[in-house]
């Protein structure tokens, strides 16, 4: 197996280009298994979609002076994480659950609007 180091590093971005959005799906369709062992302590991943951006713009308005990348990141994340778990736990669990109205609602418009854009 030839070493992606001793590739030119055009060669390098171009495989890394190709072989990325594969690997994430890969990674984020896989049904079972030790990486998917994080979802049982709740899903936060609308919560970091939601919270990153701006907890990220209040971070830099807030601290006037151009944080480093590390921290900023850091810090980013750490309270990103933090609001998405307040944010699963209070709230959005409970909307998720199969049981709830709202998502029986939900399936129901769906499968409306699935047979509307099918005709």
């Amino acid at each position: 197996m030839v070493s992606v180091f001793v590739l030119p590093i055009e060669w390098r971005l171009l495989l890394l280009t190709a072989v990325t959005p594969y690997l994430a799906v890969y990674l984020a369709l896989e049904p079972s298994g030790r990486r998917r062992a994080y979802n049982r302590v709740g899903d936060y991943s609308c919560g970091v979609y939601i919270y990153g951006a701006p907890i990220q713009m209040i971070l830099l308005a807030t601290l006037g002076s151009t944080p480093s990348v590390l921290s900023n990141f850091v810090c980013t994340a750490v309270i990103t994480l933090v609001l998405a778990a307040l944010s699963w736990h209070l709230l959005r669990k409970q909307g998720a659950s199969s049981d709830s109205r709202l998502t029986w609602s939900m399936r129901r418009c769906g499968r409306a609007a699935a047979r509307a854009l099918s005709h």
